[in-house]
């Protein structure tokens, strides 16, 4: 959740976010009538949480991938042990993913607006 407000506040907020299917996004299945943390959090900022069916070709294959593609960049290189060059590297590889698919990420909301909206400030 500290994560998604974080990267909110400087990227603004999406229209939607896309997610997997474990339990750390959508909730516990303990109790099946409860939203998780995460939803909350979106629906409470007007972002719609997807989820997707586990093992769907097609809108699922998009999280896989980028898990996949990620592992291969960052983690396969990773020595144990050293934290730090996992965060370093892994940052590395977002910003120059994210400054290569600039052209189709467009926040619905400038960073400047949610944090206004959101922390009123």
């Amino acid at each position: 959740v500290a994560s998604l407000v974080e990267h909110w506040r400087v990227f603004g907020r999406p229209g939607y976010a896309q997610f997997d299917n474990d339990t750390i996004f959508q909730g516990t299945h303990a109790h099946p009538d409860v939203v998780g943390r995460v939803s909350r959090l979106c629906l409470g900022l007007g972002v719609v949480p997807v989820f997707v069916v586990p093992h769907e070709f097609g809108f699922q294959s998009m999280v896989e991938t980028s898990n996949g593609t990620w592992q291969a960049k960052v983690w396969a290189r990773f020595e144990p042990g050293v934290l730090p060059d996992l965060q370093g590297r892994s940052q590395r590889y977002v910003t120059a993913l994210r400054r290569h698919r600039a052209d189709r990420i467009h926040p619905r909301e400038h960073a400047e607006v949610f944090q206004r909206n959101f922390f009123g400030h």
